[in-house]
């Protein structure tokens, strides 16, 4: 770029006037001698709509790189040009730049099996619920989102298919094709889950089942593609017949407004998953204790105190997945447990690439041989965010009553 290419400034300006329009207030800087990019920006209708620059030579400002990092963001160097750019939406960290200037292999990686790939259009997005992210509940907790991001938004350049529709209607051809672009992929990410029909305050459900069409186009990808990644999206556990078949689970959750985002920056790799379940997932529906019992008019507890992981271990049951259970990019070591009368510290250490947050669970084993007790009751938890090879202790004080039972009073 150079003060004399009046044809690029005026694609320039034009670039960031619509960028601005969608996503504001954002960043841009560069580097290098060349002031071409500071004429644009010192434009008074730029300026007007908010935006911040800065000059950067050989390094970042401290502050610049603080704000990169803290929304996300990363240096794009433009495929031809001397000027290195950053853009990044404050508000919701999502990065934005020029289409026309960049190409698919310079900007976004995708992270499997522990390598990092440039992703391009051999991966592929299949299933309705990528475009129409399900983001919310329904009934007193549905809202009115101000922006709604879907994985699509967040990640524009992947092709898309939907195949199967969020109520699970689908048809032979759309699976054939399907299957025929799962083929093509490097990595296909199928997303699916459970539809606003399956589950709301206002019913029961009667099974832990996903439609059966988002089964069968799981199951399709996955027998025509071994590197295929699920996205699940719902408010409860589920039953997940093809689980052998993939490679990769990501559990979304209901995630709001901008859930997409998020889902692309924990697949890419941006974002390291560091949630934990806050229930068990049984293997299916006929392994829970109260199915019964549940959803009656007049329901009867007669699990007592054996509720979700307590009735579990007791009664050695096999699981899906274990109450607190969480993978991440990253690893966790445990070291010098120490026990002090009712104070127990531990450290934790992140032994692995990359930062990452670990839930340290704290359990007791309460006596077998007396009163009903399940074999471990979760009795404290604490959340830590860790650097690479940066350790932390974690300290957990009990009281009398974190060891007793209700029965007639409480008993220790």
């Amino acid at each position: 770029l150079n003060e004399d290419a009046d044809e690029w400034k005026s694609a320039w300006k034009d670039s960031l006037k619509n960028i601005l329009s969608k996503y504001i207030p954002i960043v841009i800087g560069y580097a290098g001698g060349d002031k071409s990019l500071m004429s644009i920006l010192d434009d008074k209708e730029i300026k007007a709509k908010g935006m911040y620059w800065c000059s950067i030579d050989e390094t970042i400002p401290e502050d610049i790189e603080r704000i990169i990092v803290k929304n996300n963001g990363y240096l794009v160097k433009i495929p031809g040009f001397d000027e290195i750019v950053f853009c990044l939406d404050i508000r919701f960290g999502r990065d934005v730049y020029p289409n026309s200037f960049l190409n698919n292999s310079d900007i976004n990686i995708i992270k499997n099996l522990g390598e990092e790939k440039y992703y391009n259009f051999s991966h592929w997005f299949i299933g309705d619920m990528a475009k129409n992210f399900r983001y919310q509940g329904a009934g007193s907790s549905h809202i009115n989102p101000t922006k709604l991001t879907s994985l699509v938004d967040a990640l524009s350049e992947v092709p898309y298919f939907a195949c199967c529709d969020a109520n699970g209607k689908v048809t032979e051809e759309a699976l054939r094709e399907a299957a025929e672009a799962a083929k093509k992929a490097k990595i296909a990410v199928v997303v699916a889950g459970l539809p606003d029909s399956y589950e709301s305050e206002g019913f029961d459900r009667e099974n832990m089942k996903m439609p059966d069409g988002h089964n069968r186009m799981i199951e399709s990808v996955a027998a025509a593609n071994p590197n295929t990644v699920v996205v699940l999206l719902g408010g409860s556990a589920m039953e997940l017949p093809w689980f052998g078949k993939v490679k990769a689970i990501l559990y979304m959750g209901l995630s709001g407004q901008a859930g997409g985002q998020a889902c692309a920056n924990l697949l890419t790799g941006k974002a390291n998953p560091s949630g934990k379940l806050t229930e068990t997932w049984p293997l299916q529906y006929k392994d829970v204790i109260s199915r019964d019992t549940f959803g009656k008019r007049n329901v009867e507890y007669r699990e007592s105190i054996y509720v979700g992981y307590r009735y579990y271990e007791k009664a050695h049951a096999a699981v899906r997945f274990p109450f607190g259970y969480g993978m991440s990019y990253t690893e966790f070591t445990y070291s010098d447990l120490q026990i002090h009368d009712r104070t127990v510290t531990a450290t934790v250490t992140n032994s692995g690439s990359v930062s990452g947050a670990e839930v340290v669970q704290l359990y007791i084993a309460p006596p077998q041989n007396g009163m009903h007790r399940p074999v471990k009751e979760l009795k404290g938890f604490a959340r830590v965010e860790l650097l690479p090879g940066e350790s932390r202790q974690v300290t957990f004080t009990l009281d009398e009553r974190s060891f007793a039972v209700w029965a007639d009073g409480w008993k220790v």
